[in-house]
């Protein structure tokens, strides 16, 4: 540890006036040391005569001795004690001495001790204060002219030299008075500017932490958004797989009509043989007796024909159960879309809340940086960028809302158009139910023709009858039939439509999957803005 570190450490948490004090008080110790020793020789090597040389030493010593008190009130960390320590007994006796000394040898009352006392003022004023300082001087001036009075009388040379002098030593202590004092008050006034200055500097240090807080939250703001617009994109991308699978199932179920259609032909095609048929059993009654032979086989064929028809309708039934199973798929496939399509409305909400917010912080950032004035331009700037990205943001929140309401419409139109196709399929299925009942109705005839072949002869009005009865079971066969065919070409014709509303759909979710990479995209570039705004202002 240095000597200075040694008496000045007390003084470290302490104000720079205060330590700066301390120092140059220690080092005006070292001085006052080196002066007096330079006194003490210089009085042994000149002709002064030997009683003025022991005064001179005696004095030396005593300061040394105030001096040394004052270095160790210095360490104690006492600035105003160790000051007056050894100012107080200097000043007293420099002016006792004077006083003292001036009757018995007048020449030195204005030569000897007046030059300690402008020293001493400026010495009051450097480690003291003003009031110190205009005591100092009053003391002295009193003193000064105490002097003149006790010595006033004495004549010659001296005498003018001591008329001169109390006039001369009066304005120099007066002058050095007042030029200490004002010193005192430049010194007040620079170091309340400073203070002023610094207070200014911390207001604005206050402000930039403000700012920096501010820019943290945005940074904070463009990571969420960052993510809630990823959160977005992969919702959009799973309800986008969702209608390919409902896609991918109406292709089935238009396959599944052409299926259908192709079975309801064959019916056709059987029940346009079985009419043929029936006009064969009109002219096998006309010929009864002797058409038994081609009645019977006619029978047979009829049974054929009906084996078949009954084979098409099962398939056709199983078709028609395929589906309305289909359909019941569809259905809870469009209803899990919605609600997907509601678990976005809802990000695209929070999306909204975010840019709103995001404007709300990018106004109070504005007004902060027009508070700041000439120095918050820059970052009203970038305020003003934050504010325009979070209205872009808003802005294509706000289309994403109004493609998720077409979407939402679309989707409606498809759950309509989807049970729309599930009535139809029960149609269908109520038609093959009403067909089953008129083939097993025909079934039933062509045994009891099977079982009367033997009596043909004796019951042709019988058979008649029955021919009659299979003549209306066609017709109603023909226009279940008939109906069947129109079911099936509507479920063709809605099938393609809501393929059509699907690719539509499909479209619509892609162009929201665009517009949400382009929100990500802006999302990280006002992260970026924002990081480095807060990088810029953790520089300053």
């Amino acid at each position: 540890m240095s000597m200075e570190s040694f008496f000045t450490s007390s003084f470290s948490g302490k104000s720079f006036i205060e330590k700066s004090k301390a120092r140059v008080f220690f080092y005006y110790s070292l001085f006052m040391y080196a002066a007096l020793a330079m006194l003490i020789l210089l009085y042994s090597t000149m002709p002064i005569p030997p009683h003025i040389a022991r005064k001179g030493f005696i004095g030396a010593v005593l300061i040394i001795l105030l001096v040394t008190l004052s270095l160790f009130a210095l360490r104690k960390g006492r600035l105003t004690l160790a000051v007056w320590v050894y100012a107080l007994p200097t000043i007293l006796a420099v002016s006792a001495l004077r006083l003292l000394n001036s009757p018995g040898a007048p020449e030195t009352a204005f030569s000897t001790y007046i030059f300690y006392m402008p020293y001493l003022i400026v010495f009051v004023a450097v480690f003291g204060n003003r009031w110190q300082t205009v005591c100092t001087t009053a003391f002295f001036f009193l003193t000064n002219w105490a002097t003149w009075f006790l010595v006033r009388g004495v004549p010659g040379e001296i005498g003018t030299g001591i008329h001169t002098g109390i006039v001369n030593s009066s304005l120099g202590l007066l002058t050095t008075g007042i030029v200490s004092v004002s010193l005192i008050n430049i010194v007040d006034k620079y170091i309340s500017q400073m203070r002023s200055e610094a207070d200014e500097s911390q207001r604005k240090l206050e402000r930039i932490r403000a700012a920096m807080e501010i820019a943290h939250d945005g940074v904070h703001v463009g990571h969420t958004l960052v993510s809630e617009s990823g959160a977005m994109q992969t919702a959009a991308e799973l309800i986008e797989r969702e209608i390919a699978g409902i896609r991918d199932e109406m292709l089935s179920l238009r396959s599944d009509a052409e299926r259908t259609a192709d079975a309801n032909a064959g019916v056709v095609a059987s029940t346009e043989t079985l009419s043929r048929s029936t006009q064969g059993y009109h002219a096998i009654t006309e010929q009864a007796s002797s058409a038994v032979v081609e009645m019977t086989a006619s029978i047979e064929n009829i049974s054929a024909v009906s084996s078949k028809s009954g084979t098409g309708i099962e398939l056709l039934s199983k078709s028609v159960a395929a589906g309305i199973e289909t359909a019941e798929t569809s259905a809870h496939t469009i209803a899990s879309l919605t609600e997907s399509s509601e678990a976005l409305q809802e990000v695209v909400a929070v999306i909204g809340a975010i840019s709103s917010q995001t404007n709300l912080l990018a106004m109070n950032a504005a007004i902060e940086a027009a508070h700041a004035g000439e120095s918050g331009k820059g970052f009203a700037v970038v305020a003003e960028e934050i504010r325009r990205l979070a209205e872009e943001t808003a802005t294509n929140s706000k289309t994403i809302e109004d493609g998720l309401r077409t979407f939402f419409g679309k989707i409606n139109l498809a759950e309509e158009s989807n049970r729309h196709i599930g009535e139809a399929f029960r149609e269908i299925g109520n038609a093959i139910s009403a067909t089953r009942s008129a083939f097993d109705e025909i079934s039933s005839g062509m045994k009891e023709l099977a079982y009367g072949t033997g009596e043909i002869n004796s019951s042709v009005s019988d058979v008649v009858a029955s021919s009659r009865d299979m003549s209306d079971s066609i017709k109603k066969m023909n226009s279940m039939i008939a109906d069947n065919a129109g079911a099936v070409g509507s479920l063709r014709e809605k099938s393609a439509s809501a393929l059509s509303r699907l690719d539509s759909i499909t479209a619509s979710f892609r162009d929201i999957l665009s517009r949400a990479e382009n929100v990500r995209s802006l999302g990280k570039k006002s992260d970026e803005v924002i990081h480095d705004l807060d990088e810029s202002i953790k520089a300053i």
